[in-house]
């Protein structure tokens, strides 16, 4: 059996309006688009993330389960796009950033999308900001870019 050339992209900007996420096809010589979907935030999860960008005091526990929130909406968003496809390779997600200061000694960005929960809702592997992670005692197979470098570079 052959490995899926279906992989599925994540995205969402500082603008915070939505979700987008795209079905890509890496069979060919050209990455072709299978099937795009953007999904709106809801209101009040819009508000927690407006609220965390502008540097409002969330504690750590807030931060969990915002990260948590934002993982299931990135996930809603993957079984979106994924409708009616039968196996995908990997799905990515860049997550929501929530502060971006890349300067400096210390620079960073943070951003939010807990690719655990994308990956458990969705029952694929994920690889969230890029890297393998770990939820419940699996370890994913390898990252997006892993994969995609071995295909195609």
């Amino acid at each position: 059996m052959s490995e899926s050339s279906l992989y599925i992209g994540l995205m969402s900007g500082t603008s915070m309006d939505g979700i987008d996420a795209v079905l890509v096809d890496f069979s060919g010589a050209t990455p072709s688009v299978v099937k795009t979907a953007s999904l709106d935030w809801s209101p009040k999860l819009k508000e927690k993330l407006s609220t965390a960008a502008a540097g409002g005091f969330l504690t750590a526990s807030q931060w969990g389960e915002l990260d948590s929130e934002v993982g299931q909406a990135f996930a809603d968003a993957a079984i979106e796009v994924n409708q009616g496809v039968k196996a995908i390779a990997a799905i990515g997600s860049h997550g929501q950033t929530v502060a971006h200061q890349p300067n400096g000694a210390n620079g960073f960005s943070v951003q939010l999308g807990n690719a655990n929960i994308i990956a458990e809702k969705n029952r694929y592997y994920h690889s969230g900001r890029f890297s393998t992670s770990r939820y419940r005692g699996r370890r994913t197979r390898r990252s997006i870019g892993t994969t995609l470098s071995l295909r195609y570079f």
